[in-house]
């Protein structure tokens, strides 16, 4: 099965549906490309621009509201945003290969870490740990020191 992403004029999924790999071949060469998929997905859903999800030439996957970038081949969500201010964690880049937003830093010790959040401002990684918020919602953060690679506390209840 293949999955087909339906797009709007602006590369955004309006739906996904799966066909069959046979529907999919060009009848010619017997090859499964993104043309005979979308020439085949438009008989039977309607006109569009599809897209199908055929790793190695796409990556990401497709899911409805995802965005899609025809250059790269790459399906992805929209850039990550800030809870508090509604703004887009600027510093963070798109991993082309994977469909993914990646920050600046990367966490290699998720022990006992719950509520991991991104601080711009910062350029750092928050969050809190499990057992102390299961004992008093109003326990400390902790930061993600990149340089370490630990946790440290920040012996402060504000994010």
């Amino acid at each position: 099965m293949i999955k087909i992403a339906k797009l709007d004029p602006n590369n955004k999924v309006l739906g996904v549906y799966l066909m069959s790999d046979s529907s999919c071949r060009d009848k010619n060469t017997g090859e499964i490309t993104i043309e005979s998929c979308d020439l085949a997905a438009e008989s039977l859903f309607g006109p569009g621009n599809y897209v199908p999800d055929l790793t190695p030439e796409t990556h990401g996957t497709p899911n409805l509201g995802f965005n899609y970038d025809p250059v790269n081949k790459v399906f992805f969500e929209d850039k990550p945003k800030d809870p508090e201010t509604n703004q887009e964690y600027t510093s963070w880049t798109l991993n082309i290969e994977k469909g993914i937003w990646e920050a600046p830093h990367r966490i290699t010790d998720w022990n006992g870490i719950v509520m991991p959040r991104w601080k711009e401002s910062e350029q750092k990684f928050k969050a809190k740990k499990g057992p102390e918020v299961k004992q008093n919602e109003n326990s400390n953060w902790y930061e993600w020191n990149n340089i370490t690679k630990q946790w440290e506390n920040t012996n402060s209840n504000v994010f």
